[in-house]
């Protein structure tokens, strides 16, 4: 006689922990180091902040959400939610989902609840846990260490806190013009980014980094590009320059939008903010682009960033995870000066279909004339765009850039690249299978400022390089996704 056993898994239910002990210091000094993720490595068996392969942070400490990637190598990384959620507590979730790395080398994966209470000359650190039944031994004994450490950093003197976003002066203002860019081969934008850094000045030249980011999904791939970018000086000019990090944490193929503001000090005269570029990053897994908008401001005493994404994935290396994170740097320039400044609007759509894999689609330059005030030098820059697709499908080029000409009375003539293409599925008979050609329609849109003094000159830059993409679940953001051109501008205009 034969028996069968059906044997059904069952999911074993959450195992609560709870550790608590009083520690020689103020519950400010110890929501002090919870509220700086800068801090956090060492309560996560971490050796030190260098570990976190990205560390994000938004808004104030103590009031914001955070998230720190951790990486032990080019192949693991994970992720952990932190949420201050009032004056004697913070919750968090830790998720350390990684690839190529086994249980034992990487953190338990758990939810918890640090409770702060004064006690005497002390603070009652309750550490609260859920997690599975394998992992909660461990977890105890990790937490308690991770008190001590607490008790070590919160009794140092002054606790590092992470400083709020600063603007720094410089003479002359550094805007960016865009970039042109092509794949040899991509799928999806784990890395998309263009930006100048800040200018470093001497009596004579300003010195300043453009940096050019790719980096597509698992694959090899392979991209060149040109960035264009020009400097304003004159007398009384000055730019103010910061950045800001904007997050995105959602769903796939859903609009996600986040906006993130800082105070301008009252020593910064008037004048518009400019982009000095963007780069968008991919935190856990990348996704293909359907929508992309981007905007500066600055209004009411304050400078703002505004962004909406929207991603998806629907090709089979994407797994069936369907939630999307992507951070978001946006570094910008505020022009001040006896300045005067106006802002324009191009677009442009098209759309394309190619008969044969090996078609290769044209660009096109739409040309405008931007009205400017006569006899004065004129800067172009952008203050935003937006790029809108009928389907998240396999970008292959992105074109963003404007290249003004020379003034001529009332009218500066520029060229504006405003370009995308992408992979489409067609079917190229007699085969019955998909092959792929190029397909698709867009809509590119650039917000721009002119900015002219009453006296200076305006000096261009345009780089160009390759970047080469390993794949195989490399981490986007380390500097192999980069290429890196160190420009030299005169402080003086020529005589």
């Amino acid at each position: 006689m034969m028996f069968w056993f059906l044997a059904v898994a069952v999911a074993a239910p959450p195992v609560q922990a709870t550790t608590s002990t009083v520690i020689e210091a103020k519950p400010a000094a110890v929501k002090t180091v919870l509220s700086d993720l800068g801090n956090w490595p060492a309560l996560w068996e971490l050796k030190s902040a260098e570990d976190a392969s990205r560390l994000h942070v938004r808004g104030e400490p103590q009031s914001l959400r955070q998230l720190l990637t951790w990486s032990s190598s080019e192949t693991s990384r994970g992720r952990m939610n932190l949420d201050a959620i009032d004056e004697g507590s913070v919750a968090y979730t830790v998720d350390w989902a990684s690839v190529g790395v086994t249980a034992r080398a990487k953190p338990p994966s758990h939810t918890g609840v640090l409770t702060l209470a004064e006690e005497g000359e002390g603070t009652r650190v309750t550490w609260a846990t859920e997690t599975d039944k394998r992992s909660a031994s461990r977890l105890e004994r990790q937490l308690l260490g991770s008190i001590e450490t607490l008790e070590a950093l919160a009794t140092q003197d002054a606790p590092p806190m992470r400083p709020p976003p600063e603007l720094t002066a410089a003479p002359g203002v550094l805007a960016w013009q865009g970039y042109r860019h092509r794949w040899t081969y991509n799928h999806r934008i784990n890395r998309s980014g263009d930006w100048w850094t800040v200018p470093s000045c001497t009596d004579e030249t300003c010195t300043a980094t453009q940096v050019h980011a790719a980096a597509s999904g698992s694959g090899v791939d392979r991209a060149t590009f040109d960035g264009f970018g020009a400097t304003l000086t004159g007398d009384g000019v000055v730019g103010w320059y910061g950045s800001l990090s904007l997050w995105f944490d959602g769903r796939e193929g859903e609009a996600l939008t986040d906006r993130v503001c800082m105070a301008v000090p009252a020593e910064v005269g008037e004048g518009p903010a400019l982009l000095r570029g963007y780069d968008l990053d991919a935190v856990e897994s990348a996704d293909s682009l359907w929508s992309f908008a981007l905007e500066v401001s600055r209004s009411d005493g304050e400078v703002c960033a505004d962004a909406t994404i929207q991603m998806d994935c629907k090709t089979p290396e994407c797994g069936s995870e369907r939630l999307t994170t992507y951070s978001l740097e946006v570094p910008f320039v505020i022009a001040t000066g006896p300045l005067a400044w106006s802002a324009h609007e191009a677009t442009q759509a098209h759309s394309w279909k190619a008969k044969d894999i090996r078609d290769e689609p044209v660009p096109s330059a739409l040309s405008r004339t931007l009205p400017i005030q006569e006899d004065r030098p004129a800067l172009v820059g952008f203050s935003g765009f937006s790029i809108e697709l009928d389907a998240a499908l396999h970008t292959l080029g992105l074109d963003l850039a404007v290249r003004p000409g020379e003034p001529s009375g009332a009218g500066l003539p520029v060229e504006l690249d405003l370009f995308y293409v992408q992979w489409g599925p067609v079917e190229i008979a007699p085969m019955t299978v998909a092959q792929f050609a190029h397909e698709g329609q867009a809509t590119l849109t650039a917000d721009l400022v002119v900015v002219q003094p009453e006296a200076g000159c305006v000096s261009t830059a345009q780089t160009a390089g390759t970047t080469f993409w390993p794949g195989k679940q490399a981490d986007a953001s380390v500097p192999l996704a980069e290429h890196q051109s160190e420009e030299v501008f005169a402080r003086e205009c020529a005589r």
